[in-house]
């Protein structure tokens, strides 16, 4: 028979613990830094650019803000997809319950505006369905993690 010894440091969910905590954060402010970079650094080299070849002040070209966005969408989905690899089932149900309600408001709410708006004579007044989905979506999610 032989003795179960307690090692003296970190043992192996400790230390594994740790490195998940390390890489999260890590990923956060990379993320975080990627976007300050995009939003900020892509206007500064624009006018940089404008300015060093004495060129009027246009806004930015269709293709550079469709790009722009783009990339800041697949780096948006890279790091969605990599901090869902690393979350709890507690979380993700969580998420994935934030998801439906923001998509079942978004489709009551489509229809309802688009008859106010048509009652108001307002034609654009459904496209702001999918903003005022997205507040009740972060409404529930902020009201579900405070009381758990």
């Amino acid at each position: 028979m032989t003795s179960i010894m307690v090692s003296e440091g970190t043992g192996w969910g400790e230390s594994r613990e740790a490195a998940r905590t390390t890489r999260r954060k890590r990923r956060r402010m990379l993320l975080v830094a990627v976007a300050i970079l995009l939003v900020v650094g892509l206007p500064f080299l624009e006018g940089f650019i404008d300015g060093l070849f004495h060129l009027p002040r246009v806004s930015a070209p269709r293709p550079l803000a469709q790009i722009t966005a783009a990339v800041i969408l697949i780096l948006g989905g890279i790091m969605t997809w990599r901090n869902w690899r690393e979350t709890d089932e507690m979380q993700r149900r969580l998420a994935i319950e934030t998801w439906a309600v923001i998509g079942l408001a978004n489709f009551v709410l489509h229809p309802v505006l688009t008859i106010i708006g048509a009652q108001m004579h307002q034609a654009d007044f459904e496209n702001s369905s999918w903003g005022i989905a997205i507040l009740i979506g972060l409404a529930f999610y902020f009201v579900r993690r405070v009381r758990s």
